[in-house]
């Protein structure tokens, strides 16, 4: 997937000559970690492999929100593995920036004020974006965790607004201000957000692939 191909334009200068195929190595940022696990007396792998797609890349606060083409900024892929014996069993979600016009620059504040472009076509990146997320990973559901008050609640008015619309099929969008609700330690405020989540998440199902190698199911959203 040229997505996550750090490397890609270097690669492909070398790939026009098959000789130096051997030489080509794809570069991958992001983080994998393998663990071995223990559970009612079996044993199993769990594996969490994250990579950052390389559309719209910059460092925090300074690269923000969407482009024309509906990349976002720092947008990463997660897959979460669990493997035992030759079964396997995968779900993959993904995140990023809030897929608007805005920016976020950084300054000597500790949350530099957030900026939002009054551009006419807000919506029409918005649509664009989700679009790609469509056609890669199926029907999706669009979460939103900013504050909806301070710096933060003009995007977040808007992100609600256009995102509460019901511009695609296949996309649902639910707000769930984090800072407010797990506040002080209360992480089980959480559950709230995963009732919701719930029904759509069990429907979207995982992939899984038992010892004979045999698919059983597969990921039809997120």
């Amino acid at each position: 997937d040229e997505r996550f191909i750090w490397n890609r334009y270097l690669m492909s200068q070398i790939e026009i000559c098959p000789e130096l195929a051997g030489f080509c190595l794809p570069i991958v940022y992001g983080v994998l970690s393998i663990t071995t696990c223990s559970l009612m007396g079996k044993t199993f792998d769990f594996v969490l492999f994250s990579r950052r797609n390389l559309n719209r890349i910059g460092v925090r606060y300074f690269v923000r929100g969407c482009d024309d083409d509906g990349n976002v900024a720092n947008n990463v892929e997660t897959e979460q593995i669990v493997r035992h014996n030759s079964q396997v069993a995968s779900h993959v979600n993904t995140r990023g920036s809030i897929p608007l016009y805005w920016s976020q620059r950084s300054n000597i504040t500790y949350k530099p004020f957030v900026k939002l472009f009054n551009k006419e076509n807000q919506k029409d990146v918005f649509v664009r974006h989700m679009q790609h997320q469509i056609a890669l990973y199926g029907k999706n559901i669009c979460v939103s965790l900013i504050d909806d008050k301070g710096k933060e609640k003009e995007i977040c008015q808007s992100f609600n607004y256009i995102g509460g619309q019901g511009l695609l099929p296949g996309v649902k969008f639910i707000h769930f201000d984090f800072h407010k609700e797990c506040s002080k330690m209360r992480w089980y405020n959480l559950n709230v957000l995963m009732d919701k989540l719930k029904d759509d998440l069990d429907s979207y199902s995982y992939f899984f692939k038992d010892n004979q190698g045999t698919v059983m199911s597969t990921q039809s959203g997120w």
